[in-house]
């Protein structure tokens, strides 16, 4: 692994010692000891590192966690907590603050070694499904089918097209509504068996005609294409969905 510049925040004086003999052993380039939140957090913001080692009990008014939260969002770093505390509360607040690793105390050279090993690896596949996500949504602001982007059911993307369809007035969204919403009632029991199926097989596309709903309760058949579409480690249910123009008989 190539050398990274990294942040330490420990207010021990003793483990700070340490923590900088073994990263630097391991080949990295220490940028800063800090003690407090506050001052790691200006850090961060003066020098970018690669990466922050953060002590969860920290001195000052901020927590390790809640500085980690901030750097996070701010930075967009990766943070490996370091701590003693192995009350469940502390880990589970410490996993809500998407951070990349979490080392008990005390910490060896190899642990550690792993642990950036690892944080650097994750945050570099995060960054490309960010950047996945990202081109699935410019490609599909563009088309002129619906498209619908699930998790769980719930509607987390939809191009325009869709708003169109469903005559969405614009200062309203639908994020985070049921998809189930839009879907006529002898359709929803469907499309629900035909999602978890394509989830289950991971590979299956399915095809479904059904009518929509829309927000000013008019009705369009459509016809909908059903498939998945992985970013990272989440699992997301991609509809493409079109209008089904039916053909009047001509005598």
């Amino acid at each position: 692994m190539d050398s990274k510049h990294i942040i330490i925040v420990e207010d021990d004086r003793m483990l700070r010692t340490i923590f900088q003999m073994f990263i630097r052993k391991l080949g990295h380039i220490i940028l800063g000891v800090y003690s407090n939140g506050a001052d790691a957090i200006e850090a961060c913001e003066a020098h970018r590192p690669d990466l922050v080692m953060m002590d969860i009990h920290i001195q000052g008014d901020m927590d390790g966690i809640q500085t980690a939260a901030i750097i996070k969002q701010k930075f967009n770093l990766p943070v490996v907590f370091l701590s003693s505390d192995v009350e469940e509360t502390t880990l589970q607040m410490a996993i809500e603050t998407n951070s990349y690793g979490y080392l008990l105390k005390p910490v060896n050279i190899s642990t550690l070694d792993l642990a950036i090993e690892h944080a650097f690896i994750r945050h570099r596949y995060e960054s490309d499904m960010n950047k996945l996500y990202s081109y699935f949504q410019k490609i599909n602001d563009e088309s002129a089918d619906a498209v619908v982007l699930l998790n769980n059911n719930l509607i987390s993307y939809t191009n325009t097209t869709f708003s169109s369809l469903i005559e969405l007035e614009k200062e309203k969204n639908v994020q985070n509504m049921e998809i189930f919403k839009f879907i006529s009632e002898p359709n929803i029991a469907i499309l629900k068996e035909k999602i978890n199926y394509v989830l289950k097989n991971k590979i299956r596309i399915e095809y479904l005609d059904t009518i929509l709903l829309t927000s000013k309760n008019n009705q369009i058949m459509v016809s909908i294409v059903i498939m998945l579409i992985d970013f990272g480690e989440k699992n997301y249910i991609k509809l493409v969905i079109k209008p089904i123009v039916l053909e009047e008989n001509g005598e």
